[in-house]
């Protein structure tokens, strides 16, 4: 695919971002590249838990994020689209560790969400969340492989349900 003048002015903005540690640490990239797994929004329990920070690290890189990230009257963070499509290629381009845990992080903590709304009739969480509850259930089914494997090496981690496909 052939880029176009201005793909290739966003790309060279955002790679040099993405390559100097003085403007994003790679705490906040981590932010960054765990908001990429979100759809809509993402809380930010949800974020810690898909970034795989120490909560310290994390809300210091959170403070540090924006620009990028932003939050919402809900109370839900959002990159911008340009941000967010740069942040999935770098996700997908050198990021496969990170890329592995995150998926895997995203996953349980959906089944958590979804579990949890259920137990205590929250509709309103489950209705807020259940874009993401869809995206993890998807990203579930493309990482059976690593959910097994994850599974087979910490199955406390893993809910029941999840246990049974390792």
């Amino acid at each position: 695919m052939q880029l176009d003048e201005t793909d290739r002015f966003f790309n060279d903005l955002f790679g040099m971002s993405w390559q100097n540690e003085a403007v994003l640490s790679v705490d906040v990239k981590r932010v960054l590249l765990a908001m990429t797994y979100f759809v809509g929004g993402a809380s930010s329990e949800g974020l810690l838990r898909v970034s795989g920070l120490s909560p310290a690290a994390f809300y210091k890189a959170l403070s540090s994020a924006y620009p990028h990230l932003t939050p919402s009257s809900s109370n839900q963070y959002t990159l911008h689209p340009l941000t967010h499509a740069f942040c999935c290629a770098q996700v997908n381009k050198d990021n496969s560790e990170f890329r592995e845990k995150s998926g895997l992080s995203f996953v349980e903590f959906f089944h958590s969400v979804a579990a949890g709304a259920q137990n205590n009739d929250n509709r309103q969480e489950i209705e807020k969340e259940l874009p993401n509850i869809v995206a993890a259930a998807r990203l579930a089914n493309k990482l059976k492989h690593s959910l097994r494997r994850g599974i087979s090496q910490e199955p406390s981690r893993f809910p029941a349900p999840c246990r049974a496909l390792a």
